[in-house]
């Protein structure tokens, strides 16, 4: 009797008994399971070469250990792989931005060069706009106290008509006429006197209005504020015994005020110079 044999049984038998000897001798090999730390040294290669065969050793037969090893040097090379390609953008990105730049400051430059191209010369004689001469303020200053003197001049004589028509009657009542320069008073005098000096009696009213005027449109100009000193002198000077005693105290102390507009601000001293406008107009 012939017995043929069974070769799919005979190797599963086999491959049962491999398996049982592979258990076995994986078994031995485990030893202890690399801690963090370990594990982190062998990741990054900074194990010496014995305990890298240690190491190398215990994963061959430790899943658990070999699993945590495969993913975390994955994941160091996926780590690397997108820092690499970020570097490559950046540097892509700088060049760009170095183009436009470059690009920008050319288009700038030609700008700049056509339109100082199209402007005219600038001569000797021109004078900025934004500096104004201190003639100039003080022309505007004395002419409109001109025109104020030749308003006064020309309202003279309608004023003076009505005083000769009845001059007549009221010499009738009167014993004797008195003489013209005898009725003249010391304001009237002063007022002559003013007017032979090229100056209208009513400067000190013209020159308050203007100081009001520019005070509330908070006018910053210096050479204006620097004519109107130097034209209250003048007044000052001129009107001196015309001036009644409470006036020339106003007028002084205002020109106190425009003295130190160099050193303080032009809104602190127009804001006094507004008081002392207003006690003057209430004083009147």
């Amino acid at each position: 009797m012939i017995i043929k044999p069974n070769f799919k049984n005979d190797r599963k038998a086999e491959k049962a008994a491999a398996l049982l000897a592979l258990g076995a001798a994986k078994a031995e090999q485990h030893g202890h399971c690399l801690n963090s730390g370990e594990m982190a040294a062998l990741v990054d290669g900074k194990c010496t070469r014995e305990q890298l065969a240690g190491y190398m050793q215990h994963l061959s037969g430790c899943e658990k250990c070999y699993g945590e090893w495969l993913a975390l040097k994955t994941m160091d090379k996926a780590a690397f792989a997108s820092l690499a390609r970020d570097r490559s953008q950046s540097m892509s990105r700088i060049k760009k931005y170095s183009f436009i730049g470059s690009a920008l400051a050319v288009a700038a430059s030609v700008a700049i060069f056509v339109h100082l191209s199209h402007l005219p010369p600038v001569g000797k004689d021109t004078i900025s706009p934004e500096v104004v001469p201190m003639e100039s303020q003080d022309s505007v200053v004395v002419g409109q106290l001109n025109r104020q003197e030749e308003m006064s001049k020309t309202a003279k004589p309608k004023s003076m008509a009505p005083v000769e028509k009845e001059a007549p009657q009221k010499s009738k009542k009167m014993s004797a006429p008195v003489p013209q320069s005898a009725a003249l008073t010391p304001q009237k005098m002063g007022q002559a006197r003013l007017s032979d000096a090229g100056m209208a009696p009513g400067d000190v009213d013209v020159w308050f209005e203007e100081l009001q005027k520019n005070c509330l449109s908070g006018s910053q100009d210096a050479h204006f504020w620097a004519g109107m000193s130097r034209q209250g002198h003048r007044i000052l000077e001129h009107q001196a015994g015309s001036l009644p005693h409470d006036t020339a105290q106003q007028v002084s102390a205002v020109l106190v005020l425009l003295d130190e507009m160099g050193t303080k601000t032009v809104t602190e001293q127009c804001r006094q110079l507004l008081a002392l406008l207003a006690e003057q107009k209430k004083s009147r």
